[in-house]
């Protein structure tokens, strides 16, 4: 029962080390049972990446499962079939609004209402961290609701602080939980 517990609270702390990501405790992960939880981090531990880097027709392929441009839909018709299918999978088109500068380890975009969509990549994989605002990107995966919390807001106001930004200390003292759309990414195409 201790080792349990121990594992479950492992890796909390070490995702936020490492610019947090989708293993963050949220709503949709906190209903799994305990063993369940366990096992599925331990199946992410074991996992590797099978592309990190690979040139692919005009894009560069990173993640876990091999993908191309091809049939992948626009953020609109993304979010009308999630609001339809919470099951939604698939491939679609974005342009690469903010980049992880610490590890490449997530990115944003702006869907078709200008809303912030943060992704997290399975496993923690990352993307090279110069990759440049406007980059054209086919993602393959699935969108969820999260909350994004206090602490996590923290954590990426102090990551942009080491880029030089300053951090405005009435707007975190103001911060409360919120309700996000993020994206599940297991990988993703850069386009050269």
């Amino acid at each position: 029962m201790k080792r349990i517990l121990l594992l479950m609270l492992l890796p909390v702390p070490l995702f936020l080390g490492s610019c947090g990501g989708a293993e963050e405790e949220t709503e949709n992960n906190t209903e799994e049972s305990d063993t369940t939880a366990v096992e599925d981090t331990e199946e992410e531990e074991m996992a590797e990446i099978a592309f990190d880097g690979v040139e692919k027709d005009g894009y560069v392929l990173y993640g876990h499962t091999e993908i191309d441009a091809a049939g992948a839909v626009t953020t609109e018709e993304m979010m009308k079939s999630w609001e339809t299918d919470e099951n939604w999978k698939g491939k679609v088109q974005v342009n690469i609004n903010e980049v992880c500068k610490k590890m490449g380890c997530w990115i944003t975009f702006l869907d078709h209402e200008d809303a912030e969509v943060r992704v997290y990549f399975k496993d923690h994989f990352g993307i090279p961290t110069e990759t440049a605002q406007g980059t054209e990107a086919v993602l393959y995966g699935s969108p969820f609701s999260d909350t994004l919390s206090v602490e996590m807001q923290k954590h990426l106001m102090e990551d942009a602080l080491e880029e030089g930004e300053e951090l405005d200390e009435k707007a975190v003292a103001d911060l409360e939980p919120k309700l996000i759309t993020s994206f599940d990414c297991e990988s993703i195409l850069i386009k050269q």
